[in-house]
C-alpha cells in the first residue's frame, strides 16, 4: 500500500542547504524549512523564508515525479564575520522561532484563522528575551539530545504546532 502511494503521489520534502565560504554562509532553500542567521552583536535574526504569515499557505515541496517550481526556490548569503548562530529548522520549529523573535522585538504578527493563529495569539501575551529564553535553551536541548523533550514542552504550552521537528546548527 505504501509503495503504491509513493508511485501514485510521489514523495514530498523541503530542502535547506548551507555552506561556509570564509566570513559568508551561502544557502539555498526550497519549501518551508528555514535557514536562520542570528547576529549576537546586533541581535538581528535573518532567515531564508518569506514571512511568518506564509506558514499558513501550502508549502512548495520537492517530489521525485513532479518538476520543482522556480517560485519555491530561494538562495542567498549571510555575513557571519561577527558572533553568530546559523541553524536550520523544519517548518513548525521555524514558525516558533520567527514568532518568538517578533514577540521579543514588539513586532505586530498577523493572526491567521488556522492552527498558527492560536499559537500566535498566545505568544503575543508573553514577555520574551529571544536569545536567553528561546535560542540558548533550544541549543542546549540540541547539544544534550533532549530536543524531543524541549519540543514536547513547547507543544504542551501551546507555542509549537504538532509536527515533526528538525534542527541542525552550523558550527
Amino acid at each position: 500500500m505504501l509503495l503504491n502511494k509513493f508511485y501514485d503521489e510521489g514523495s514530498f520534502a523541503t530542502l535547506v542547504a548551507a555552506w561556509r565560504t570564509g566570513s559568508k554562509v551561502r544557502w539555498m532553500a526550497y519549501g518551508d524549512s528555514v535557514l536562520f542567521h542570528y547576529n549576537r552583536r546586533t541581535k538581528v535574526l535573518a532567515h531564508s523564508f518569506t514571512s511568518i504569515s506564509d506558514f499558513s499557505k501550502p508549502p512548495y515541496l520537492l517530489n521525485w515525479k513532479d518538476e520543482a517550481l522556480e517560485e519555491g526556490f530561494a538562495s542567498g548569503e549571510f555575513d557571519v564575520s561577527g558572533p553568530s548562530y546559523v541553524f536550520a529548522c523544519s517548518d513548525a520549529l521555524s514558525h516558533y522561532i520567527m514568532m518568538m523573535y517578533a514577540v521579543a522585538n514588539g513586532e505586530e504578527i498577523p493572526i491567521a484563522e488556522d492552527k498558527n493563529g492560536n499559537i500566535i495569539a498566545l505568544a503575543r501575551r508573553m514577555k520574551v528575551d529571544f536569545e536567553k529564553d528561546v535560542l540558548k535553551p533550544m541549543f542546549n536541548a540540541l547539544r544534550s539530545d533532549s530536543l524531543p523533550a524541549y519540543c514536547r514542552s513547547k507543544y504542551r504550552k501551546g507555542l509549537l504546532a504538532l509536527d515533526d521537528y528538525s534542527l541542525a546548527r552550523l558550527v
